[in-house]
């Protein structure tokens, strides 16, 4: 589904959003009040979705958590909204960590995010 910004005059298609009801949009495949979008890093959109984007996203009042995904290793970034209205900004690292998504009440294993991704070997210089 697209994400309808509204303050920032911007649409997107986060790769995941969560969204509780009622859900709000100008049509029925479009929404403008998520709680959760989740975005996966590429080389070439990265700079992108963790600046410019999450600028744009931020401007939705009902986003609370934003989580950004590495393709070439297990590694997120999760931002969530206090109730101030500030980002905090949590990394998490390794196939052993979780994420608990707070805007859904919910937890979620990065082996499960990562299950079958064949990462490439780290080159290790000795």
């Amino acid at each position: 589904m697209r994400v309808d910004i509204e303050a920032a005059g911007y649409q997107a298609y986060p790769d995941v959003s969560v969204v509780c009801p009622p859900v709000e949009g100008k049509s029925t495949d479009v929404i403008s009040n998520p709680v959760l979008v989740v975005e996966v890093l590429s080389p070439s959109t990265a700079d992108f979705d963790r600046g410019t984007k999450f600028g744009h996203y931020r401007k939705i009042p009902s986003l609370k958590e934003y989580i950004v995904l590495w393709q070439d290793q297990p590694r997120a970034e999760q931002h969530v909204r206090t109730e101030d209205g500030l980002w905090l900004l949590r990394e998490i690292v390794g196939v052993d960590q979780s994420i608990q998504l707070a805007s859904i009440g919910a937890a979620i294993a990065m082996a499960d995010i990562y299950d079958k991704v064949v990462f490439p070997e780290i080159e290790r210089t000795e």
